[in-house]
């Protein structure tokens, strides 16, 4: 049921890119009731698209949303600011309420090849229901999943579970820059990998052998040198300005290695 309500939202707003997330789309351990569904569109051009949209669904624009249509400079510092994400909440559809954050195609690919903010690619890290995408995004969707693999690889030893490793893609995800040293509360990182262990499986384990990750029974190890794991970073924290790579120590502790 969920999965057709979350079409039919695709299908009402038609952006180029759609994905619903988070709590309200996913179970999460200890979060019960009915909650508002998440979710980010991606557009090749915002201004033009809400444009449009306002036509369809005035409702869904408070007042300062309507302000904003209507001035550039207003609607520039809504659109892209930070993340460069518009985010429109509490908005009723059928008998759910939904909140949907619209940013440009260029924004969400930047994000997720390079970590700019790791705003969109940090949600990325997580199961998430893709709902509209192209075979570009889908690539990239791919090399942002394999670099959360690879940072996650420095940050642990070299045996470790399967829990621990999407706790700590997890933990990353909610860095929301990657130059930000890692402080998310351990039970919000837990109860989103307890409620979805099968979903983080079917998106990470067809990735471990290119990644260089064995299976040993029920645990995991890394095969390759730490040096092979660095060299496969993102661009922005292999930018020598934020990233101390003498600070890495034999176990692999990332959290030393990124200074702020």
């Amino acid at each position: 049921m969920s999965q057709e309500l979350h079409q039919r939202v695709v299908e009402h707003y038609d952006p180029q890119f759609a994905m619903a997330y988070g709590s309200g789309a996913f179970p999460q351990e200890g979060y019960t009731g009915k909650k508002q569904i998440d979710f980010i569109f991606g557009v090749e051009n915002p201004r033009e698209w809400h444009l449009q949209n306002f036509e369809n669904n005035p409702n869904d624009y408070p007042l300062l949303g309507r302000l904003a249509l209507k001035n550039q400079k207003f609607f520039n510092l809504v659109q892209n600011s930070g993340a460069g994400i518009w985010y429109i909440p509490f908005v009723p559809f059928e008998d759910q309420n939904i909140k949907y954050g619209v940013m440009s195609i260029d924004r969400l690919e930047q994000d997720l090849e390079n970590w700019e903010t790791l705003y969109a690619a940090g949600r990325l890290h997580k199961p998430v229901n893709k709902l509209r995408s192209n075979k570009t995004i889908n690539q990239l969707i791919e090399q942002n999943e394999k670099a959360a693999l690879n940072v996650a690889i420095l940050m642990l030893p070299e045996q470790f579970t399967p829990e621990q490793l999407y706790m700590t893609i997890t933990g990353i995800s909610y860095i929301g820059d990657s130059r930000m040293a890692i402080g998310e509360n351990p039970l919000k990182v837990q109860s989103i990998v307890k409620g979805n262990m099968e979903g983080f499986r079917e998106k990470y384990e067809s990735l471990f052998e290119s990644c260089g990750i064995e299976i040993d029974r029920s645990y995991l190890r890394r095969t390759r040198p730490l040096q092979h794991y660095l060299e496969q970073l993102p661009s922005s924290l292999q930018d020598i300005e934020f990233f101390d790579f003498s600070n890495l120590d034999g176990k692999g502790n990332l959290e030393k290695a990124i200074a702020c």
